[in-house]
């Protein structure tokens, strides 16, 4: 061995072997031989070290090149997702350390932080930052606060912030980060790019987008002028445009951008490499928001799924994130068996890698939970949300993202359920965690908000659900503006909310609001214009303003007509209303009129056990018993009675009220 020794120093097979792992060795995509070859170099360079840490004689030069070895070949680990055998690479340079007296301060803080960057990709975030912390102070006393050593502890403190959900926490270190890089780089160097591309990915999880894409633009601009369009840094760059885009809920420019980085991943990239199976899968992800796109995002899935699987070296949290797509996308058009196996083996993989505990594996648990609910198998589904949760509360505040989320879907499981008061159980307890998470400048705390709402709604409580819709509608129009979809969306359930609590002057002036964008947007001749003309037409009849609530409804019943026929339900609904009107100013002969032309489509349609069928029996017969037409109202309270058994059972108070209508009237016949 002492042989060996003498020649690896001699023929320079250490230096080779540890420059080709710190170099970047394409290891992927290099030939078997070249691959066989460089694995040999590892393992007799790793031999050599170990020999000279065992000689008890050795000098502190050949301990030097043994630190070095084990330096090189952990950041060679590190770089290829080996981070237990990176860490104990670095572990055996401080012993190294340790029995030399001379060992520069400045090649330890690189050690803690390459260390610091093992437990960080391990989610490992308390040690991650504890190493952090002690490269960050030797790089102070050493080097002072104002350089770009130092400044690189800043940047990767913030990334583990980042990671462990600290947003605002991360922010404050990037900023000192890019103070120092501006200054001694300059504002438009690689390394103040760096820090721009890092703080625009936090602004857009915040949910600040226009600061987050002036930002990343920023970074692209640095990168495309001194690294070129075709650069891994600057195709990063084009990705994380389309993910803020995305983010914002721009779907045609995501698009836009994830295709850019595509394009010129294929330029670079060899068609095995994992990084282009990424790009592929995101280029899908935005595609599967529309329902109309689901085969062409299949197309791009299947591309990335290959990638990975016939790569030489797999690379299995790539592998994972598009197995997790590949499940979302056949969950979107049903086919849940074939779901659930891609999520099964996304759990599959993150246990292997991660192991049981790991927030990653959590992930997939969520994920299995929720096609376990598609699927209607609710205590499936509730088992692996519960082991979720149990994961994600080990890491208490740095999962409160994911603890909100698993909270949430345990609110929708039994809210469809109709277990309403432990589906609000839920949602309160996931509501600090969003608040927090997503602060009032994000459109997932105005959904979260709306799910709140409409659990109050059900549940009979108008104040509390108006209340909830309003704050929804408040970051709604802070994030999207008043010119939104949603924010129409949400004014017409306020609008509902107050109608319910008989603010009817209310409702309609959100109505109007929501009118306002379906006929610019959507035009007259349009489904949600039309129910918005009929919502208006609820609000107004409450307030007795008969002739222009059968105005409003007419405006609704002629689109519905135009658009969709007159055989069609929202036809009939229109129908209804008119009737109902009519109904309650006593003006019979218009109500049994309209009654009558909304009661073949819902008998055709819904069947005469239908509740909405029933009701119009009901009306007719309780119009005919008004005008003293008892036989005709026997014939139509009979022909409610039959549903009302079949579809609310004898003992309902609808049955019951039906029955005793039958009664009375067969007393006066």
């Amino acid at each position: 061995m002492e042989q060996d020794t003498k020649q690896v120093l001699q023929t320079g097979w250490l230096a080779l072997c540890a420059e080709l792992f710190y170099s970047g060795f394409d290891y992927e995509h290099s030939g078997k031989k070249a691959r066989d070859d460089f694995q040999l170099l590892v393992h007799h360079a790793l031999s050599v070290a170990d020999l000279i840490c065992e000689k008890s004689d050795s000098n502190e030069i050949l301990l030097e090149r043994a630190g070095w070895i084990y330096g090189k070949v952990g950041f060679g680990f590190l770089h290829n997702g080996q981070y237990e055998n990176s860490i104990k690479m670095y572990k055996k340079v401080f012993h190294i350390s340790d029995q030399l007296p001379s060992e520069d301060a400045t090649t330890i803080a690189k050690t803690h932080n390459n260390i610091a960057m093992a437990y960080n990709y391990q989610g490992n975030f308390e040690l991650a930052l504890e190493y952090h912390e002690k490269s960050r102070i030797l790089r102070e006393k050493s080097l002072g606060i104002v350089h770009l050593d130092t400044a690189a502890s800043y940047n990767n403190i913030g990334v583990t912030y980042d990671d462990k959900g600290k947003h605002s926490d991360a922010l404050e270190w990037y900023y000192k980060a890019l103070d120092i890089r501006k200054k001694l780089a300059g504002e438009e160097s690689i390394d103040a790019a760096s820090t721009y591309n890092n703080i625009s990915v936090v602004l857009s999880r915040q949910g600040h987008f226009t600061d987050a894409l002036e930002m990343q633009k920023k970074s692209l601009k640095t990168n495309e002028n001194i690294l070129g369009e075709t650069h891994p840094t600057t195709i990063r760059g084009y990705n994380n445009l389309g993910m803020i885009y995305r983010d914002k809920g721009d779907a045609q420019l995501a698009l836009e951008w994830y295709k850019v980085a595509l394009e010129a991943g294929k330029i670079i990239y060899s068609n095995d490499h994992s990084d282009l199976a990424i790009f592929y899968n995101n280029v899908a992800m935005v595609l599967l928001d529309d329902i109309n796109a689901l085969d062409e995002a299949l197309e791009y899935l299947f591309q990335a799924r290959d990638i990975c699987e016939n790569a030489l070296v797999k690379d299995e949290i790539k592998t994972a994130i598009v197995y997790s797509s590949l499940a979302n996308a056949y969950s979107q058009q049903e086919k849940h068996s074939k779901s659930l196996e891609f999520y099964k083996k996304v759990l599959e993989i993150r246990e292997r890698v991660f192991g049981r505990e790991h927030s990653s594996t959590a992930s997939a648990h969520n994920d299995i939970a929720i096609v376990y609910d598609d699927m209607g198998n609710q205590d499936k589904a509730l088992e692996h949300l519960n082991i979720a949760l149990a994961i994600y509360e080990q890491y208490s505040t740095e999962a409160q993202k994911d603890i909100a989320h698993a909270c949430n879907n345990m609110a929708i499981i039994f809210g469809k359920s109709k277990q309403l008061k432990e589906s609000l159980y839920w949602l309160e307890r996931a509501l600090p965690n969003f608040e927090i998470t997503y602060g009032d400048g994000h459109t997932e705390l105005a959904y979260f908000y709306i799910n709140l709402a409409k659990v109050h709604d059900e549940l009979g409580n108008d104040d509390e659900s108006l209340r909830w819709y309003e704050k929804a509608l408040a970051v709604n129009e802070r994030v999207n503006g008043i010119d939104h979809d949603q924010t129409a969306y949400l004014c017409n359930n306020i609008a509902v909310a107050n109608g319910n609590l008989g603010n009817h002057e209310i409702a309609i002036n959100h109505h109007t609001k929501a009118l306002v964008y379906c006929e610019n947007h959507l035009g007259i001749d349009h489904e949600n214009t039309a129910s918005t003309f009929c919502n208006i037409a609820i609000s107004t009849a409450s307030l007795g303003k008969v002739d222009e609530a059968i105005e409003w409804h007419k405006k609704a019943l002629s689109v519905r007509e135009r658009i969709l026929g007159d055989s069609h339900l929202e036809t009939a609904e229109s129908y209804y209303y008119i009737a109902a009107v009519y109904d309650d100013v006593d003006d019979y002969s218009n109500a049994l009129h309209w009654y009558k032309k909304a009661l073949p489509i819902r008998e055709k349609t819904l069947g005469a056990h239908h509740l909405d069928t029933i009701y119009v029996y009901s009306h007719i017969a309780s119009i005919y018993r008004e005008q003293g037409e008892y036989e005709y109202a026997l014939d139509w309270f009979i022909k409610a009675l039959d549903g009302y058994k079949v579809t609310l059972g004898v003992e309902h108070q609808y049955t019951q009220w039906v029955q005793n209508n039958i009664n009375v009237i067969k007393g006066e016949l």
